[in-house]
């Protein structure tokens, strides 16, 4: 018994010491999960103030074919897979999806947006950088299902930190179980013996 308990420790304290850092990511972004409106806040710059661009008559909207023009310059070595109208922080707009994200071009005021999963970039009408704004909140939830920052290793770290907290849950009842249990046995025999 004394060498199982032993092992059992030594399971144990290499298992913390191997999943700590993936413990402490998962503690701060399942805290973040829960109080995503809180920590936005916190991780937030200032948010910039679109309403500046000046909106133009419809006769001095861009055109289609300008706002594609417009979209080709971002990521200009890929090609434009898709394109759809929408209606994008207030603004009528022209979304182009390249393989490294979309290109947001407002059609009444030729302001622009590159966006990714993790960040989003605001043009000007004259193509000068105006705000940049990271989505933490994607970073945070894919962190936390995945246990990596991309899918290169699919799901594998989640997998293995969620067995090994199994396992360091279970070595931890048994280390903390077995002691007591020894002393209160030795009590009963005592008492009753």
């Amino acid at each position: 018994m004394p060498r199982f308990f032993s092992v059992l420790r030594s399971v144990h304290s290499w298992l913390g010491f191997l999943i700590l850092p993936w413990v402490i990511v998962y503690g701060i972004t399942g805290f973040y999960l829960n109080h995503s409106k809180v920590v936005n806040q916190l991780l937030s710059s200032t948010s910039f103030d679109e309403s500046q661009f000046r909106i133009a008559s419809e006769s001095e909207s861009l055109s289609i074919a300008s706002a594609r023009q417009l979209a080709q310059k971002i990521w200009p070595d890929q090609q434009i897979i898709k394109e759809r109208a929408i209606e994008y922080h207030g603004f009528a707009s022209l979304q182009f999806f390249k393989p490294s994200g979309q290109v947001i071009v407002a059609i009444q005021t030729g302001h622009f947006y590159e966006k990714t999963r993790y960040y989003r970039y605001t043009y000007d009408p004259e193509g000068n950088l105006v705000d940049r704004k990271f989505y933490w909140s994607y970073l945070f939830r894919y962190f936390h299902e995945a246990g990596w920052i991309d899918n290169s290793f699919g799901v594998w770290f989640a997998d293995i930190t969620s067995l090994a907290l199994i396992i360091f849950g279970l070595t931890g009842f048994y280390l903390f179980l077995l002691p007591r249990l020894r002393k209160l046995r030795r009590a009963v025999r005592t008492v009753f013996g």
